[in-house]
């Protein structure tokens, strides 16, 4: 029975501990050959690619003529402070992702300013270290602020800065801040988001921004912008 304009669309997610990328190739095109959408995302230990080139050789594995026959393309995010890294295929299909602010390095299987161009949403680590990342995600909307700071410890001193490095400030529409410690002054950030909506921020964290508003141009920002506030 012949069935026109139908065709068979599969997509594959796995995360399972990492074999070879030519090893992959073999699996998808023998046992999935009717395959055109490919999610993978790999977790596994620094100890498996410890240097910069094993996690070379282990991108150039994921080169072979298959993907690039398909334009599927890898990458490996790494952070020191981590005990794994990933490794996962562009574009990202789910839209966001989850980075550390330093230290964290994004090496991919495809020279392309454009490839984040999809994400949208960024859940951004903050610790405090002085290294900047080596990525730039144009189109972050949305950002969530997740502190591992402790209490007491010096905040770096250009932490803002260096997330405007990240992101777009003029284009988010919604920031969270997750957990309890963040500079004062973060509320700072709103006189470079005027597209800003929604703030979404913990109740001990907002007690401890509350000098900032005894800043007028702050005050006039934080009303004026702000539609949806949840405070938790």
């Amino acid at each position: 029975m012949q069935m026109v304009g139908f065709y068979f669309q599969f997509v594959f997610f796995v995360v399972i501990l990492i074999f070879s990328g030519k090893q992959w190739s073999t699996v998808l095109s023998t046992k999935f050959p009717e395959l055109i959408n490919l999610q993978l995302h790999i977790t596994f230990l620094q100890e498996d690619a410890p240097t910069p080139d094993h996690r070379l050789q282990l991108l150039k594995a994921f080169q072979t003529s298959y993907f690039r026959y398909h334009k599927w393309y890898f990458a490996i995010i790494h952070c020191p402070s981590m005990t794994n890294l990933e490794l996962f295929s562009l574009p990202i299909i789910d839209n966001k992702i989850y980075f550390n602010l330093y230290h964290t390095k994004i090496e991919t299987t495809i020279i392309d300013k454009n490839i984040f161009q999809n994400i949208n949403q960024l859940s951004l680590f903050l610790t405090n270290s002085n290294e900047n990342s080596n990525v730039f995600f144009p189109n972050i909307k949305n950002l969530k602020l997740i502190s591992e700071f402790q209490e007491f410890e010096i905040y770096p001193k250009n932490l803002f800065v260096n997330i405007s490095y990240l992101v777009k400030f003029s284009k988010l529409k919604s920031i969270e801040f997750i957990g309890r410690n963040f500079p004062s002054t973060s509320l700072v950030l709103l006189d470079y988001t005027p597209n800003l909506q929604s703030l979404i921020i913990p109740l001990n964290s907002f007690i401890k921004m509350t000098k900032i508003l005894t800043d007028e141009n702050i005050c006039y920002r934080l009303t004026t912008l702000i539609k949806h506030l949840t405070i938790t």
